[in-house]
């Protein structure tokens, strides 16, 4: 299978941060029941590895110290306690593209900040993890979003979102992991990504795609959040470009994950890789494709 056609733009020479887009992450969690700060930081990580220009972390401010020891490069926005305080400072924040849910939490205040993010306009944001088990779980959520939105569950978020949208099952074939990407895409008007081997990119009126490359050496913790960061990247940096087809976004950052992950395979082989290492590939992949 070639490379999906549009990809990334190219850096000019005399080009700044400026030049090359921002992301938000919306994650994380500050609890007596659980701490959740890895996911949002790999998901930053792999942002600024892609090329974005700046990658600010929206999280808990008891997590400062440790995700600025974690990614000195990011910027740390402490997210306040107040869901409507919450909601209001995300809306006014500037940014290309936005995630939200790696390491978000499953309350219910987590799930009023997703619907309230959603629910407003703003950048394409990558809704993945805590925030598609959020979605799943409302009685109250209804499609689609006001922004353009990024689907990217993997089989078990998918299945829970099946159940709430009376969805076809994904199951194991190839053939019906297209038909539930598809049916997703529809079902909420937004782009789907439907991640496990051959992953699925899915939208309203366009031909699905499948991508071939990449295998087991992905299937390890945090390579979804390095996804997501990758994603982000590519949307924010296309935006910079005036390019804002989401879907061309989503195939490019699949190719991009799969190929940082193959990579890594054939110079270490097939298990043990970890979701940091995935993410600093991805230079290494860019590089080779130009």
């Amino acid at each position: 299978m070639t490379a999906p056609v549009e990809g990334l733009p190219p850096r000019p020479a005399a080009g700044h941060k400026g030049d090359f887009g921002t992301m938000a992450i919306v994650g994380g969690c500050h609890s007596t029941d659980a701490v959740m700060l890895g996911a949002p930081v790999l998901a930053a990580r792999a942002a600024l590895r892609t090329g974005c220009g700046g990658a600010h972390m929206h999280l808990p401010g008891p997590l400062a110290v440790d995700a600025l020891m974690q990614l000195c490069e990011a910027t740390f926005v402490p997210r306040p306690d107040d869901i409507i305080e919450a909601r209001d400072r995300l809306a006014a924040a500037t940014c290309d593209a936005m995630v939200i849910g790696p390491g978000l939490g499953t309350g219910d205040d987590e799930g009023a900040l997703v619907e309230g993010v959603l629910a407003n306009a703003g950048p394409p944001t990558v809704v993945d993890a805590d925030a598609l088990n959020a979605l799943a779980a409302s009685c109250t959520w209804q499609w689609p979003a006001s922004r353009a939105v990024v689907l990217t569950p993997h089989p078990g978020e998918y299945a829970r979102l099946a159940v709430r949208l009376a969805l076809p099952s994904a199951g194991d074939s190839s053939r019906s992991r297209l038909a539930a990407a598809v049916a997703l895409a529809q079902s909420t008007h937004a782009v789907v990504v439907l991640k496990g081997y051959g992953t699925v990119v899915a939208a309203p009126d366009r031909q699905p795609w499948v991508c071939d490359r990449g295998g087991p050496e992905l299937a390890v913790p945090g390579s979804g959040d390095v996804l997501a960061g990758i994603l982000a990247a590519v949307i924010a940096l296309r935006a910079k470009a005036g390019l804002d087809d989401l879907f061309e976004a989503s195939k490019t950052a699949v190719w991009l994950h799969a190929l940082a992950g193959e990579r890594h395979a054939r110079d270490n082989g097939p298990c043990g890789m970890l979701a940091s290492e995935l993410a600093d590939q991805v230079p290494h992949v860019l590089k080779a494709l130009q």
